[in-house]
């Protein structure tokens, strides 16, 4: 991008440089991982990094994870890359967006079962994951439970209110929208040479775009693959989202996932993989 276009408020600096990759690689109990990651353009520490990952062993994923909002996790790695734009746009913030990544190992519910030669029990497991976790009757920490809370209360608001009733749905129509949380429907099967990868995406989580990559590493846990879009400034968005976009798709061809006694699988045709049925029935 030439400094006359970023001067006259057409365009953005940061965001991904692909000329300075760094390599990562993982021992998941013998599964190999590896994938590259341009450098940060943010100033961050780098705490030490555990590249032997025993995440089978009896208790070790449950002394390890962390919580983000339905998703209990192991962190592999992660990184961000923020975009600028001109003073005159962003104000002393300077910041258009980010784009992060984030490669993980999650846990499936204790009910399902995935079979790494079927993609659709992955969808499964991961549809019941959010639609447990935020229909749940019971609210919780993060998130737990909300969406039936805010629709309660919702319906609380409307029968307390007999002679406010139209006026009361129809506000209630814009606004639990944008108080619901999004849970996945429509999954798609990627492929990048011979990794196939399960792949979904929500338009706000909570308030952004976030895209999944998911790939099975046995019967109860799966790496997943999420690149977040934070979005500073709306209105400028479309100035560096295709940058964004066509880095996500790099990145992801890097990741590699290697299988003891597994032959690599014939690349689909890519296929929907369906919509998830409303859990409160």
């Amino acid at each position: 991008m030439s400094f006359f276009t970023y001067v006259f408020g057409k365009g953005y600096t940061g965001g991904p440089d692909f000329s300075t990759l760094e390599t990562f690689r993982f021992d998941l109990e013998g599964i190999k991982l590896s994938l590259s990651l341009p450098k940060s353009n943010f100033a961050v520490s780098r705490d030490e990094m555990n590249i032997n990952l025993p995440f089978r062993s009896s208790g070790w994923f449950d002394t390890h994870c962390e919580q983000m909002w339905n998703h209990f996790y192991v962190m592999l790695v992660g990184r961000p890359w923020a975009y600028i734009g001109p003073f005159w746009k962003t104000a002393a913030d300077r910041t258009f967006g980010v784009l992060d990544v984030q490669a993980a190992i999650k846990r499936a519910p204790a009910d399902k079962v995935l079979d790494p030669d079927d993609l659709d029990t992955l969808a499964e497991a991961i549809r019941w994951d959010y639609e447990w976790y935020f229909e749940v009757a019971e609210p919780g920490k993060y998130g737990q439970g909300g969406n039936r809370t805010t629709r309660q209360e919702a319906e609380d608001e409307y029968n307390a209110h007999p002679r406010l009733r139209e006026e009361i749905r129809q506000r209630q129509k814009a606004g639990l929208l944008k108080y619901l949380r999004e849970l996945p429907t429509d999954f798609e099967t990627r492929c990048y040479g011979d990794q196939r990868w399960l792949y979904y995406a929500l338009e706000k989580e909570p308030a952004y775009p976030a895209h999944y990559y998911c790939q099975p590493l046995d019967k109860r846990y799966y790496l997943y693959v999420r690149f977040g879009y934070r979005i500073d400034l709306r209105q400028h968005f479309h100035l560096w989202q295709a940058d964004a976009e066509a880095a996500e798709q790099r990145i992801i061809e890097t990741v590699l996932l290697d299988f003891p006694n597994r032959l690599p699988t014939p690349d689909p045709v890519p296929m929907l993989i369906g919509k998830s049925e409303d859990p409160r029935g």
